[in-house]
């Protein structure tokens, strides 16, 4: 495993929205597999967050600059896998919404899908398992969010067509609410 060198500077973190009560724990430069070869931008992890390229996107078949970057909570990080290269995100953006898949590449990645697979299991009081109707299940976890003992709870249907469906969606607010009761969280 080889250590980067070279830390970012105050302004490089103030441009991506560090804030001063985060520590940088590992950071790359890569890009969203959806973007031009040329678009390389800073993944970077901290104590609190995972700060993402922005997804841009194409404008008249041309794309669009990369600019910016989003700032991930861990408890809005719902997986991560690392493959050949290519580091998986699972997102979810609010509470109950639609997980989006976000794929970056890296020649060299260094410490970050480590440290973003670390904080996101970290995160993680509970995950369990729900039946919500037949052939129709979710996975429920609560997550603690970074710097506070609050607790998130996120449900992700198996298929992700079954969010936008309002009974599904009644019936994994009651077996969520169950779940709750029965572990007293």
């Amino acid at each position: 495993m080889r250590l980067r060198p070279e830390r970012l500077s105050k302004a490089v973190l103030d441009e991506i929205g560090v804030r001063r009560d985060e520590r940088v724990l590992a950071w790359a430069r890569g890009r969203d597999i959806d973007q031009p070869t040329g678009s390389r931008q800073l993944m970077v992890a901290t104590t609190s967050a995972l700060f993402c390229p922005n997804e841009v996107p194409a404008v008249d078949g041309d794309p669009a600059p990369l600019t910016g970057w989003t700032r991930w909570s861990w408890d809005r990080v719902l997986g991560v896998g690392w493959d050949d290269g290519e580091l998986r995100l699972r997102l979810q953006p609010d509470a109950g919404g639609k997980v989006r898949e976000q794929v970056f590449m890296f020649d060299d990645a260094g410490e970050v899908p480590a440290v973003v697979w670390e904080r996101v299991e970290a995160s993680i009081v509970v995950s369990q398992r729900l039946t919500i109707a037949e052939s129709h299940g979710a996975t429920a976890v609560a997550r603690r969010r970074t710097g506070t003992d609050d607790i998130s709870w996120t449900v992700v249907f198996d298929d992700s067509d079954d969010a936008s469906d309002d009974d599904l969606r009644a019936r994994a607010r009651e077996a969520l609410s169950e779940l709750r009761i029965s572990l007293g969280i």
